[in-house]
């Protein structure tokens, strides 16, 4: 009614519309609407509205009127997005003829699963402003451009029909400023554009055609299409290109030429070759990415050579700027980078390549021709390296290595390359100054990092070096003899950047290198699994920490040993005096390790009681399944601290009988959480050990310590000021806290309490008046709320019997 009358033109402002959820709407713009609207710029968002059929209802001029030598509607239009519309059948209903997109600027369609066609002919006319046209998830969609009923005697129905009434031709749709074209997703669409639309693409720079596994050409031929004298049509801007599944980019006698583009992704395409073979003018491509092709053997010949006479023509006008390479899932190729390709991968930057089932090797290097200047010169801007489920491939480099440099190679990673001996030749293995992360898994064959190739030894001056080298990862490589890649002849191997070190695999060979020789690694994290000799690595870094070299343990700050048959000790006294920062110890499943930490007593005449003690930087201690562990600290800890302890957990240690000595639990102001379970030999969480009683005074006061807990007593009282988790579950053999040492814990920050299964537990908890948990001992018998399972939270009290409030 306000539309009829124009009361106040309150319409004339409008500029943004959007509509979201709304139930019963089937189409939100009728005819007359649209009319009041047709003076202003507007943007337009639907989304979510599950009976909407139609956006615009455009009806018939009314009958004397001059709307069609007005402007017509939607003329104003500037963006249009419409998404999860699952009852949409189409966008514009009734005739188009005296509607125009003229701004039109961005059209977005997602989800929208009844749409079967997009443009109408006389509405593709009408585009002179678009530049983004995203389509995805329209399941139902034939079209991007079909005639509507009643249009069939000026607009040809389909690109293949004749009709001698036509008045009006497929070559004047056009869409001058389109800049990017996106479809995915959709099914059921066979074409995109007629090729007459393809000469007024001149702004394109982006096409992205994906998941759409019906297409068959990009372009295809409408009635009065043709094409140009050569059959080449440009696209002078497209920059990116990623198809998926089609066949032809255009009709069999149709060919691209695309001198701008830079990036080309192609995913499962069954006929690569005539694919490629439209392909033309690839002399600024930057990175190449081909997923999903069961034969590869024809890549480079028709993407290239199909229009190039000589190797000299080919290198100059395709590789030169080829930066980027990626393969995966790729069948019928045996050597990615064969060597007459050699010269034209000067720029090549990166290659990862994965599921590969034929690959047999990566780089077919050849031999350097007689008076070229190749020496040193292949592969020399490679900065990443990535190879993956590779089953086939034995070796990497095939060919003499003498003219390769590696010399920009940062990252190299090999995973599940089932049939590779070795890496590295020893001439590789000298031109790697920039090498970062090396990263070996799942190579069961390996037996060498670096292997002399015959021929090769008389050459090799020195031994290789790794100046910036800073982590490493091994694993599972049952094969590999050692881990070593470098030492020099005064038998230290050497890493000085050597930040991370991982290395999980099972072997029988020597550690880090042969026994003899010790090693020199500034490490911050260092993770041991699987080993049955860790006993070769403690002793090469004990023969470094003996002469102290540069101190270069001083930085190690995390270590992880899992699974490791032959350790004892992993952290004899001497080690354990040059791990200033050491901050995160996990120990699982070592079989034979009987304690973790060797204390040792302070050297004679030294000032170690005077400085820091140990191991006062530790925050985190994990000990795992281990069956023999007697006791986590051996030997005095009056000079011990674990005044940074934050987190302490402890599980299946069937023989650990106490945690704590009193020295050591006066140590710990910043102990947040503590998790005990499956300790079955486990009595107490402290005990004296022999000749402790009379060297624990008075404990000083905890930093950190609240106001109103208590000063402690050290007979009678402890306080844990930032414990904020205790849980101990399934401790068989606890009776109480403390033996004859104190009878009463207060740990004023508490939040959650879990006790499990500790049927002897003497031990009583309760709260004090200000909301602190405490501990208390002094009782004659088990507790009758300790054998049960109770849990506490400060915010909700007690639950019992497995009622979990945590």
């Amino acid at each position: 009614m306000a539309v009829h009358g124009q009361q106040n033109g309150f319409l004339q402002r409008l500029g943004f519309v959007r509509v979201t959820d709304c139930g019963d709407v089937r189409a939100p713009f009728p005819a007359k609407l649209l009319r009041a609207l047709n003076n202003l710029r507007l943007q337009l968002s639907i989304s979510t509205c599950k009976s909407l059929e139609e956006v615009f209802e455009l009806g018939e001029p009314d009958e004397g009127s001059s709307e069609e030598k007005e402007l017509p509607l939607l003329s104003s239009l500037t963006e249009l997005r419409l998404s999860c519309l699952p009852e949409l059948k189409c966008i514009w209903k009734g005739p188009s003829r005296h509607v125009s997109l003229q701004s039109l600027n961005r059209l977005n369609l997602e989800s929208l699963n009844k749409l079967t066609f997009i443009f109408t002919p006389s509405l593709a006319r009408s585009l002179p402003k678009l530049e983004s046209l995203s389509i995805s998830k329209c399941g139902q969609l034939q079209h991007i451009i079909r005639e509507e009923a009643g249009e069939r005697e000026i607009i040809p129905e389909s690109p293949g029909e004749k009709d001698d009434a036509r008045e009006i031709t497929t070559g004047s749709l056009c869409f001058p400023k389109l800049r990017s074209l996106s479809i995915s997703y959709c099914g059921k669409l066979k074409y995109v554009f007629p090729v007459s639309v393809s000469p007024s693409l001149l702004n394109l720079e982006e096409m992205e055609i994906d998941f759409a596994d019906n297409v068959k050409h990009i372009f295809y031929t409408g009635e009065g299409d043709a094409l140009t004298r050569d059959g080449i049509i440009k696209f002078p801007k497209l920059r990116g290109l990623s198809l998926s599944n089609c066949s032809f980019f255009g009709p069999k006698n149709f060919a691209a030429q695309l001198p701008s583009l830079q990036i080309l992704n192609i995913d499962g395409h069954k006929e690569l070759g005539n694919l490629f073979a439209q392909l033309q003018g690839l002399t600024n491509l930057e990175k190449l990415c081909l997923e999903s092709l069961p034969d590869m053997r024809c890549i480079w010949k028709g993407l290239v050579l199909s229009k190039l006479t000589t190797l000299e023509i080919f290198e100059q006008l395709f590789l030169h700027k080829l930066e980027s390479v990626e393969v995966g899932d790729c069948g019928d190729v045996f050597t990615l980078f064969p060597a007459r390709l050699r010269q034209g991968l000067k720029n090549l930057k990166e290659v990862i390549v994965h599921s590969c089932k034929s690959l047999e090797e990566v780089f077919e290097l050849g031999e350097a021709d007689d008076g070229s200047s190749e020496e040193k010169e292949l592969l020399s801007s490679l900065t990443k390296l990535e190879l993956r489920r590779l089953p086939e491939v034995k070796c990497i480099w095939k060919g003499p290595t003498r003219h390769v440099s590696l010399q920009n190679l940062v990252h190299l990673s090999v995973w599940l390359l089932n049939k590779l001996t070795f890496i590295f030749t020893a001439s590789l293995a000298q031109s790697l100054p920039q090498l970062q992360t090396l990263e070996i898994r799942d190579c069961g064959e390996l037996m060498h990092i670096i292997r002399e190739e015959d021929g090769e030894r008389e050459i090799i001056p020195e031994s290789p070096c790794f100046p910036k080298l800073k982590k490493i990862f091994i694993e599972d490589c049952g094969k590999l003899e050692y881990v070593s890649l470098s030492h020099n002849r005064d038998g230290i191997i050497k890493f000085p950047q050597l930040r991370e070190l991982s290395l999980e695999l099972r072997s029988n060979y020597s550690f880090l290198g042969p026994r003899n020789f010790d090693a020199q690694l500034p490490l911050q994290r260092l993770t041991i699994k699987g080993h049955e000799e860790v006993g070769n690595w403690l002793a090469q870094l004990q023969m470094a920490v003996h002469v102290q070299q540069n101190g270069f343990l001083q930085r190690l700050e995390s270590v992880h040993v899992d699974d490791c048959g032959d350790v004892r000790t992993p952290f004899p006294a001497k080690l354990l005096r040059a791990l200033k920062n050491l901050k995160e110890v996990i120990v699982w499943g070592c079989k034979s390790l009987e304690e973790v930490f060797e204390l040792g007593e302070p050297y004679e005449g030294s000032s170690e009681e005077k400085e820091l003690p140990l191991p006062s930087s530790l925050t985190r201690l994990l000990l795992f399944q281990l069956p023999e562990l007697k006791c986590i600290w051996k030997g005095p800890t009056s000079h011990v601290s674990l005044q940074s302890l934050a987190d302490l957990h402890l599980d299946s240690l069937d023989k650990l009988t106490f945690i704590f000595t009193p020295s050591l639990v006066q140590s710990l102001p910043q102990l947040e959480r503590l998790y005990i379970s499956e300790c079955d030999e486990l009595k107490h969480i402290i005990r004296e050990e022999d000749g402790e009683r009379e060297i624990i005074q008075e404990s000083p006061e905890s930093p950190g310590q609240d106001d109103q807990a208590s000063p402690i007593n050290v007979e009678k009282e402890i306080v844990l000021p930032n414990l904020k988790e205790l849980s101990i579950q399934q401790l068989s053999s606890i009776v109480c806290f403390s033996f004859g040492w104190c009878d009463y814990f207060l740990f004023p920050r508490l939040e959650k309490l879990k006790v499990h299964q500790c049927p002897k537990l003497t031990t009583k908890f309760a709260t004090t008046p200000d909301g602190s948990m405490s501990a208390h001992s002094e009782v004659p018998e088990v507790a009758e709320d300790s054998s049960i399972n109770r849990e506490w939270t400060r915010n909700m009290g007690w639950k019992e019997d497995g009622d979990s409030c945590l």
